[in-house]
Parts: C-alpha cells; sequence; structure tokens
C-alpha cells in the first residue's frame, strides 16, 4: 500500500495536471502515507510490555527494536521431536507441534469401574437443590463483575475484539451482549467460530527444545470467557458446600496465601515443639488436561448440580476446535 501511495504521488508530479491542481491531490495522498504509518507504528506500541512504555509517549526507534527482538524470540526454527531428532524447515516444526498438541489433548480412557467406585463416595445431593441459583437467565448484575475480572491487555481470539473493547463501548452494546449471552446460555447457541481457540506456543523460561519446552497458550473470544466466567462464579457458591475446607482454590472465602500461612504455622510449630513433621508438596502435571470430561460431569451431578446447568457446561467443550499458530502460520486441528 506504501508503495502504491508513493507511486500515485511521483505520477501526479509527471503529469500534465496544471501546477495549482497538483496541491490538493498531493496533500491528499500524503495524509494517507501519514495515516498508514500512524496505523503501523500503533502497532509497535502493541507489541511492547507495558514496562518499555511511559504514558502518552510516541512510538520511537526504541520501541521499534524492542518489537523486532520479541518477535525474533518466538520465531521457532528448528525443534527436537520427541523422539530425539531434530525437525527443521517451517512445515515440519508446525505439524510437528500439531501432532503433540492433538496427542496431549486426546480423549482420555477411564475405567468406569473405578469412576463409579469413587463416585459412590461422595453423597448424592438432591438435583433441584441449586436450580434456582444456577439456571436463572444471565442478568446484567451477572455481567458487569465477570467482565471487570477479566485480565487487561491480553491478546484477543479469533474475532480480534479484546476485553478492552467491551469495556470501552460497554453502554453502548450491554444489551446486545446480555442477549447474546443468554442466547449462548439458555438457549445453547454457541457457533463453531466461538468454540474455536488460536494456540499460541510460548517458550518456558527453563524449557527445552521438544514440544514441552513450550506453553501452549489458548487465546479464545472474549464473549465465550464471559458465559465461562459467568457459570464459574455460580459454581464457586455450590461447591464451598461439597469440598473440603482444606481446599483453598476455587472457594469463596479462601484464599491460597491462607494455605501458605497454615503450612508456614505448621513449620514453625514443629520447630519450636521439636515434633517430627513431613512436608510433602505433589504436583499433578497437566493435572486438568488428563481429567475426563464425562467423569468431571458425573462428579457434578452427584454434587446436585442440575442436568440442565450440566447440559449448559457440555456445549462449552463439544465440537470445540482450535487452530496452533506458529511463526505467523496456522494448522486447525479438532
Amino acid at each position: 500500500m506504501e508503495n502504491h501511495l508513493y507511486q500515485c504521488i511521483y505520477d501526479i508530479l509527471l503529469s500534465d495536471i496544471p501546477e495549482p491542481a497538483k496541491l490538493p491531490a498531493l496533500q491528499r495522498y500524503k495524509a494517507k502515507i501519514v495515516r498508514l504509518h500512524a496505523r503501523r507504528m500503533e502497532r509497535v506500541m502493541l507489541d511492547n510490555s507495558a514496562q518499555d512504555k511511559m504514558e502518552d509517549e510516541e512510538p520511537s526507534l526504541f520501541h521499534i527494536l524492542k518489537m523486532v527482538k520479541r518477535r525474533e524470540t518466538r520465531v521457532i526454527r528448528q525443534i527436537v521431536h520427541m523422539q530425539g531428532n531434530n525437525v527443521s524447515g517451517h512445515r515440519n516444526v508446525l505439524n510437528t507441534f500439531a501432532t503433540h498438541l492433538r496427542q496431549k489433548y486426546e480423549p482420555t480412557d477411564i475405567d468406569q469401574t473405578c469412576v463409579t467406585r469413587l463416585q459412590a463416595v461422595i453423597p448424592l445431593t438432591c438435583p433441584t437443590k441449586y436450580a434456582d441459583l444456577l439456571e436463572q437467565p444471565i442478568t446484567i448484575e451477572d455481567l458487569s463483575p465477570a467482565l471487570r475480572s477479566g485480565a487487561k491487555h491480553k491478546t484477543p481470539g479469533i474475532d480480534g475484539f479484546s476485553l478492552e473493547f467491551y469495556i470501552a463501548n460497554w453502554d453502548t452494546i450491554k444489551q446486545d451482549i446480555l442477549e447474546l449471552m443468554n442466547q449462548m446460555f439458555v438457549h445453547k447457541k454457541i457457533t463453531p467460530r466461538q468454540k474455536h481457540g488460536i494456540i499460541v506456543c510460548l517458550p518456558k523460561s527453563n524449557g527445552d527444545r521438544t514440544p514441552n519446552g513450550y506453553r501452549p497458550i489458548s487465546l479464545l473470544t472474549t464473549e465465550y470467557k464471559l458465559l465461562a466466567r459467568i457459570m464459574a462464579r455460580r459454581l464457586r457458591h455450590v461447591l464451598k458446600d461439597h469440598l473440603h475446607t482444606s481446599q483453598f482454590c476455587g472457594v469463596p472465602g479462601n484464599s491460597i496465601l491462607e494455605a501458605a500461612s497454615l503450612v508456614r504455622n505448621a513449620i514453625a510449630y514443629s520447630e519450636t515443639s521439636g515434633s517430627p513433621l513431613y512436608v510433602l508438596t505433589l504436583d499433578f502435571q497437566h493435572a486438568f488436561d488428563g481429567i475426563s470430561h464425562h467423569h468431571l460431569f458425573q462428579i457434578l451431578h452427584r454434587y446436585g448440580i442440575s442436568e440442565w446447568f450440566i447440559e449448559r457446561l457440555h456445549a462449552l467443550y463439544e465440537n470445540a476446535t482450535a487452530s496452533v499458530q506458529i511463526n505467523g502460520t496456522f494448522v486447525v486441528y479438532q
């Protein structure tokens, strides 16, 4: 586009148009070039971290070099296959990541007998106990806190609409978003595009050169995340009735800081009293990735979550797709 605009200027200068008539035409094309450069520099600022920008600062060579360096670190030119051989070439690297992620997130085989025995330990709660809380249509009072609790300055999903867009235009679009949320929630009308994520792989600080050395981040559409956030907030009020008091994550009123304080106090008591103490830390690698969704839905049923609400949760996951983006190129898998 820039080359085209400059060619138009050259054509005007070489044309037989009277000199007084050339000036307005040249000014129009100059203004287009200025706007083109301004948009380009806006993208430069978007691709710089917050600590590299001062308030109302204009883009400079410093920001351009930072952008180039940051993009260079994201380029994956070579990867070590899980079998140990080196893979190079853009298409081969892309296919290696796609295959790795497809295997990583494939459905989990479960032993239904073991699941049944596990569920039998959980007391069965009446499925209508929480219906009034969970099955109500979404209101503006549900939407506003879900919008405010979203993380700022995050890359948007496939539609390109970020959280900041929703916040900046909230007074104009809130009724439309409310209607959209209830179409998705009450009527389960979630389009394939809304359930399509973009997976980008970022290098871990201590990762190796295999696909496991990269952290997959799913970029999802804002309305999809809003609905998931609203449903999660409703579920929290139910889970506090069922989860043990030692559970700190996901329970209203509990904080991970309390867990750290509890461990610290136990260690302090052991040191002062001379009592023996063992501190055991267990970390289930990729825990959520390896849990059967079918098992989770059955657990929710035992907790007294109605089939109506479970069907809405299932609609969020059913036939979801994703595109793996490596070096600006996509490959789609389901």
